[in-house]
């Protein structure tokens, strides 16, 4: 278990064996999710990640954002 401080500035700073091991880089967006006293920080997948994820899903019939109106 890695303990952090919380900065004057609101900052974590997450130590560097976690980020290794949860294969974060600089830039990469991260959601927060709190429940109760307690915060989770979660990837949030990029475009190309998500890329074949429901091979099943029918698109035929999705509006661009543009007609929706």
């Amino acid at each position: 278990m890695s303990v952090v401080t919380l900065s004057s500035k609101n900052q974590v700073v997450v130590p560097k064996a976690v980020l290794k091991q949860l294969k974060w880089k600089p830039g990469q967006k991260l959601a927060v999710l709190a429940k109760g006293r307690t915060a989770s920080y979660v990837p949030v997948p990029t475009l190309e990640e998500l890329r074949g994820c429901a091979p099943s899903v029918n698109l035929d019939n999705i509006r661009e954002e543009v007609d929706r109106y």
